[in-house]
């Protein structure tokens, strides 16, 4: 996606190139010709891993890539491959009951030994899988205009707003099982400020003014109690509480993810205290995780400000998405909605997108 987001802002014959390699060989390697939907991981010569499960999780971003793809490029089968994961989606993993997503199905879509993404969990709907959906059609309907797909969507905002997000806490509800009862005691931070944009920007693409005025509150909401009881004594974003404990290390992705949902608070409500706090994070960002001898980011910084060497730069959890696109996104939101150049340019100079 960030290849992508690099050929709609900058151009760039490399970038094209190696969005459309990824773009063939996961056509080619990924898509089940047999039961459809895509495969969660396959081996390094191109085939299915033996026992293979389908992951919610990963037909959505099958959807958000191919859609980016036909976005940037205009390629007509990328279109017509995320039409087709989507469809399945709504057949095989929507539950046509309760609503929602069934986390996880074996490869011809029935219930796995074991559920979750990891093989270890017990919720079947979560909610880190529903914001990657909602980003999925929200993407998908930006260049689809399929009267079923905005119905979707906006049910999809629904149920994050409503099924997914505790109104009086103001964090969102981590697991559930099928009817949507709660299983964990858990506020992840990360995956609360990040959901912030992700519904302002889902709400702003279905175009309708009463769900922008009520994502817009909640987005602000989410993002008010994330930097009161998130914000860890050194400045950065924690990870998540979990019951009693605090993680309390500096995740990559959460330091990006606060970066661009303060931001968007900014958008919103015109308060500078958010354009600040988006400075503070990416301070601390460029202070402690970006590494200036070998490149990219260290995925996590201790309590003490060390960051950890030992973990994989890239793995399967890991990758330049988030970082990659908060640039894209931040690059894009401030040229559109800060009216001072000033302001624009010392942006620019901090983080190097302009």
């Amino acid at each position: 996606m960030d290849l992508l987001s690099g050929i709609s802002l900058y151009g760039g014959d490399e970038y094209l190139n190696m969005a459309n390699r990824a773009q063939k060989y996961f056509i080619d390697h990924f898509i089940d010709p047999i039961y459809g939907g895509t495969f969660w991981q396959i081996n390094a010569d191109g085939t299915p891993q033996n026992g293979d499960i389908k992951q919610t999780y990963g037909l959505a971003y099958a959807i958000y890539g191919l859609s980016e793809h036909y976005r940037a490029t205009g390629n007509s089968e990328s279109l017509q491959k995320a039409i087709e994961i989507y469809n399945v989606l709504e057949d095989k993993v929507r539950d046509h009951k309760l609503d929602g997503y069934i986390e996880s199905f074996t490869r011809d879509w029935k219930t796995p030994e074991k559920i979750g993404y990891d093989g270890d969990g017990t919720a079947t709907k979560t909610m880190n899988t529903h914001i990657h959906v909602l980003e999925a059609y929200t993407s998908l309907y930006r260049v689809w205009k399929n009267d079923a797909l905005k119905n979707r969507l906006e049910s999809l905002i629904d149920l994050l707003t409503t099924k997914l997000y505790d109104s009086q806490r103001k964090h969102l509800i981590i697991y559930c099982d099928n009817n949507w009862n709660s299983l964990a005691d858990i506020d992840s931070y990360g995956h609360d400020i990040e959901t912030s944009w992700l519904l302002s920007e889902a709400a702003e693409v279905l175009g309708k003014e009463k769900v922008i005025e009520k994502v817009s509150k909640i987005a602000v909401d989410m993002v008010d109690v994330a930097l009161k009881e998130g914000v860890s004594k050194m400045g950065s974003m924690m990870y998540e509480r979990n019951g009693e404990h605090y993680r309390k290390d500096s995740s990559w992705w959460c330091q990006a993810e606060s970066v661009l949902g303060c931001i968007n608070a900014y958008k919103i409500t015109g308060n500078e205290k958010y354009l600040d706090y988006a400075y503070r994070f990416w301070s601390f960002i460029k202070k402690y995780h970006v590494d200036n001898k070998y490149g990219e980011w260290f995925r996590s910084v201790s309590e003490e400000g060390i960051p950890n060497i030992k973990e994989a730069k890239i793995s399967l959890w890991n990758c330049p998405y988030h970082n990659g696109r908060m640039g894209f996104e931040v690059d894009t939101r401030l040229s559109n909605s800060i009216s001072s150049q000033t302001e624009v340019m010392a942006w620019g100079n901090m983080t190097g997108v302009r």
